[in-house]
C-alpha cells in the first residue's frame, strides 16, 4: 500500500490557526478493568497512571462503570460457519435478559452490509426471538451441509468483511462504556501467521490476514469497544477444577527447607475470585491456534473470548466491574493517529497475582490493569482509507457529514481538486483537515493523505490539492476529515483526459 503527500497550494489566510476567544476543557475516556485484588476498593483517580505514548498523562476523574452499556451482536455469516452461528445464537438468546439488564442492545446482521435487526432495545423479548430465529435458520444451513466443512474466506474477504465492521462501529460512538460481541470464527492460519500475530507487520509488506486482525484489533481499542468473539463450540466444557488461593500457592512456593525455620510472614489473602478459566475446555480455547486471531482483537480492546454458554454469565458480570477514566486532551491539535496506551493502578494490597504467578510486593505496588492498548488523536488513516474503498467499489457515490463541495478541474499545470467545506457550527468547526485521495488501479488503491491547517472552520475553507492520477484513470475518490470533529465527507470525482 502505497502513501505519499499530495501537494497543496492553499491560500495563506486559510492556513493561519485563529482563537475563538473560548476555553473548552475536552475529556477523553478510558474504560479500565482492575485486578481482582483491587475489586471493591475505593479507589480514585489519583490511584490510575496512565502513559500514553510512554509519557503520563493526568486523570482527571474515575468512576465505576456501574452506569448502562452499549452493546451490539454483530453477526457476519461470511465469517462464521452456520454452527457457530447456531450455537453462539442460541447461548445469547438464553442470555437476552442478562445482556438488556446490562444496557441496551442491538442485533447488527452483515448479509453482506451491516443491517439492524433489532435496534437498541432494553426489552429482552425481541432480543431472544430475533436471536433464536437467527440460531433456527443457522440450523437448517448446517444440517443441510451434512456435516461438510466449508472453505473458509480469503484473506481478502476477511480483510474485506472486517472493513465492513470497523466502518459500523467507528460511525458510531455512544457515549459510555460500549461493548461488541462478535460471532465469528476465528482463521485458519499457518504456524508462520500465528506467530506474526505477536510482531508488528512490516512497512509497505503485503496485507496478510495477521496484518488485517492487527489492524482490526488496534481500531477497535482506539475506538473504546470491547470486543468479545463469540465462537461458540459444541464441545463440553469439562468438569472444573478445584481452585487454589493466592494463600495456598504462597504456602507452595515458600514452603520451609532444612535450610529455613520458619516462613515468612504473609498477610491472609481475600476470597478467590470464580473464573471459568476453572474449566479444561475454556483453557484449551484460549489456548487453540484456531482462536489465535480472535484472542488478539480481545486482548487489545481488554475484551475476552466466549467459546461456552458457562462464561456467558461470569464475562457480563465482570463488565459492570469495570472503571471509567477520563483524561484531558491535550492542547496539541489532533493528528489523525494512533497512540500506545497503558494504564496501571495503585496496589493497595501486599499480595497480588499476575499472570499465572505469584508476586509479593510492597504496599504502593503498581499493577498492570487490563485496559484498550491503543488511543486515537482523531480519525485514523486508516479509517480514511477504508471510506476511500468504499467510495470506489460503489456502495457510495457521496458520504460522512460534512459540506463538502468537491470538483476535478484539469489546469495548465495538471490536474487539480477543487475543494471547499461550508462553515460548520462551533461544536464540529475543531481541524485540522485531512484531504485523502485514491485511485484505483489494477494492483489495488493507492491511498494519498494530507493534512492541512484549516483555521477557524466556522467561517469555511477552500483549497485545492494537486494531484497525478497514473495514465488511463477515469476517477478517484477524495475525503476530507475534520480530524479534531471527526467529522467527514467523501466524493467519487471523474478525471477523464
Amino acid at each position: 500500500m502505497a502513501l505519499a503527500a499530495a501537494a497543496l497550494r492553499l491560500p495563506l489566510a486559510a492556513q493561519e490557526p485563529r482563537f475563538s476567544g473560548q476555553l473548552t476543557i475536552r475529556e477523553r475516556e478510558i474504560l479500565v478493568d482492575v485486578p481482582d485484588l483491587l475489586e471493591g476498593d475505593r479507589l480514585a483517580a489519583g490511584d490510575f497512571q496512565v502513559r500514553v505514548d510512554g509519557q503520563p498523562r493526568e486523570v482527571s476523574r474515575a468512576a465505576p462503570a456501574a452506569g448502562a452499556w452499549t452493546v451490539v451482536v454483530y453477526v457476519d455469516p461470511a465469517l462464521a460457519s452456520p454452527g457457530t452461528v447456531f450455537y453462539s445464537g442460541l447461548a445469547l438468546a438464553n442470555r437476552a435478559a442478562d445482556l438488556t439488564r446490562l444496557g441496551t442492545v442491538e442485533l447488527v446482521v452483515a448479509d453482506p452490509e451491516p443491517r439492524v435487526t433489532v435496534p437498541p432495545t432494553r426489552e429482552p423479548l425481541p432480543l431472544h426471538q430475533a436471536l433464536a430465529d437467527l440460531a433456527a435458520a443457522a440450523r437448517v444451513e448446517r444440517d443441510r451441509a451434512g456435516g461438510l466443512a466449508a472453505a473458509g474466506p480469503s484473506p481478502d474477504r476477511i480483510r474485506g468483511r472486517l472493513d465492513e465492521l470497523l466502518l459500523w462501529l467507528t460511525a458510531r460512538r455512544p457515549a459510555g462504556p460500549h461493548a461488541v460481541f462478535l460471532i465469528m470464527d476465528g482463521p485458519d492460519l499457518t504456524p508462520e501467521q500465528t506467530a506474526a500475530l505477536g510482531s508488528p507487520a512490516p512497512a509497505g509488506g503485503p496485507e496478510t490476514v495477521a496484518a488485517v486482525f492487527q489492524r482490526t484489533a488496534r481500531l477497535l481499542a482506539a475506538y473504546g469497544w470491547v470486543a468479545i468473539p463469540v465462537p461458540l463450540r459444541k464441545e463440553q466444557v469439562g468438569a472444573p477444577i478445584a481452585p487454589r488461593s493466592e494463600l495456598d500457592i504462597f504456602r507452595e512456593t515458600t514452603a520451609p527447607s532444612s535450610q529455613s525455620t520458619s516462613l515468612p510472614p504473609i498477610r491472609p489473602s481475600r476470597r478467590s475470585q470464580k473464573t471459568t478459566l476453572a474449566f479444561p475446555g475454556v483453557l484449551d480455547l484460549f489456548l487453540a491456534p484456531q482462536t489465535a486471531a480472535l484472542r488478539l482483537l480481545s486482548q487489545a480492546t481488554a475484551g475476552t473470548l466466549l467459546g461456552f454458554e458457562e462464561q456467558i454469565g461470569p464475562t457480563l458480570a465482570a463488565l459492570v466491574r469495570r472503571w471509567r477514566l477520563w483524561i484531558p486532551e491535550p492542547d496539541a491539535p489532533a493528528d489523525g493517529r494512533l497512540h500506545p496506551l497503558a494504564v496501571t493502578v495503585a496496589d493497595q494490597t501486599q499480595v497480588g497475582v499476575v499472570a499465572f504467578q505469584l508476586d509479593v510486593g510492597l504496599p504502593g505496588r503498581r499493577k498492570d490493569t487490563r485496559s484498550p492498548l491503543w488511543l486515537r488523536s482523531g480519525t485514523p488513516e486508516e479509517i480514511a482509507e477504508m471510506r476511500l474503498a468504499a467510495l470506489l467499489a460503489g456502495q457510495a457515490g457521496t458520504g460522512g457529514e460534512l459540506p463538502l463541495s468537491a470538483a476535478a478541474r484539469r489546469t495548465p499545470a495538471g490536474l487539480e481538486l477543487q475543494l471547499a467545506v461550508a462553515g460548520l457550527p462551533a461544536e464540529s468547526a475543531e481541524g485540522p483537515l485531512r484531504i485523502s485521495y485514491a485511485v484505483p488501479t489494477e494492483g489495488g488503491s493507492i491511498f494519498h493523505h494530507a493534512v492541512v491547517a484549516a483555521g477557524d472552520l466556522g467561517k469555511g475553507w477552500r483549497g485545492t490539492v494537486a494531484v497525478a492520477p497514473p495514465p488511463g484513470s477515469r476517477r478517484l475518490a477524495v475525503v476530507v476529515e475534520a480530524l479534531g470533529a471527526e467529522k467527514w465527507a467523501g466524493r467519487v470525482l471523474p478525471v477523464g483526459d
